[in-house]
């Protein structure tokens, strides 16, 4: 019994070695976050903190596809779209969807209901192979695609 107990020891520390990922992250419990987006420092919780352009107010939902990450910015009526990897903390963001500009937070992009801006974006879900982001937006009752997200270029 005991050489088999040997053996499967053996066996398992061979499958450990050989098929688990060298650069497996392991995580334990209390592990700190490594980067904050919306705040310039860990301790902070200000709504916009220095402005909307780099602060976000009621972070909703986040999904990453195809190198970026993208941020429901519930209370600003946008969502933000990050390349990654990100290297620090207070990234700004490369595009904003919802908002004609960086600054911008009003509800439908400051006019009617149409197909350009959000009123409260609450979820995000993303299809990388078809580079579609979709967006629940709460207060007008609707689901919009953005078709393109990744690959959508700033412009202005």
């Amino acid at each position: 019994m005991k050489r088999f107990l040997r053996f499967l020891l053996g066996v398992s520390i061979v499958y450990a070695c050989f098929c688990l990922p060298l650069s497996a992250q392991i995580w334990v419990n209390g592990q700190p976050a490594t980067i904050v987006i919306g705040q310039t420092a860990f301790p902070g919780n200000t709504p916009n903190f220095g402005g909307t352009t780099q602060g976000v107010s009621y972070p909703d939902g986040v999904v990453v596809g195809n190198g970026k990450l993208f941020v429901s910015d519930r209370n600003n009526h946008r969502v933000l779209r990050y390349n990654l990897p990100l290297t620090g903390n207070y990234p700004t963001p490369d595009l904003v969807f919802g908002q004609s500009t960086a600054t911008g937070n009003a509800p439908n992009n400051g006019g009617a209901i149409n197909n350009v801006g959000f009123n409260t974006p609450i979820g995000l879900a993303y299809n990388a192979a078809t580079d579609e982001l979709w967006v629940a937006d709460l207060n007008t009752n609707r689901v919009l695609r953005c078709g393109g997200a990744a690959v959508a270029a700033v412009s202005g």
